[in-house]
């Protein structure tokens, strides 16, 4: 889309095809008296959509970051639970192991009274 700048009457920038089209390239005047509020409207509309564009990129930014850190979370908790399992695992094994030396003391036990 090619812009032209319509020259001293304002700083906004149209179309081509909004300038070509009325035949307004012999009256300018008369073409800003016309389209000045559409123009309006249209530079008004842009900045605003630039602006709301610009918020929700922010906001999606914001929310891929949030999701990155419950990732992360998630994860390390993951990875705590599993040391917590390779934890209890190893605990039950060190208890049936001093569960069969209590066993066999007692055994010893016995035999040393008899």
């Amino acid at each position: 889309m090619i812009k032209i700048d319509i020259g001293h009457y304002f700083a906004k920038k149209v179309t081509f095809q909004q300038y070509w089209r009325g035949g307004y390239i012999r009256d300018q005047e008369n073409f800003v008296q016309l389209h000045q509020k559409d123009l309006e409207w249209s530079w008004k509309s842009e900045r605003a959509i630039d602006f709301e564009w610009m918020k929700l990129n922010t906001a999606k930014e914001h929310l891929e970051r949030q999701l990155e850190v419950a990732k992360n979370r998630l994860e390390q908790e993951r990875q705590r639970a599993e040391e917590t399992e390779r934890n209890l695992k190893s605990a039950e094994m060190e208890k049936d192991s001093l569960i069969e030396r209590i066993e066999a003391l007692k055994d010893n036990l016995k035999r040393c009274k008899e």
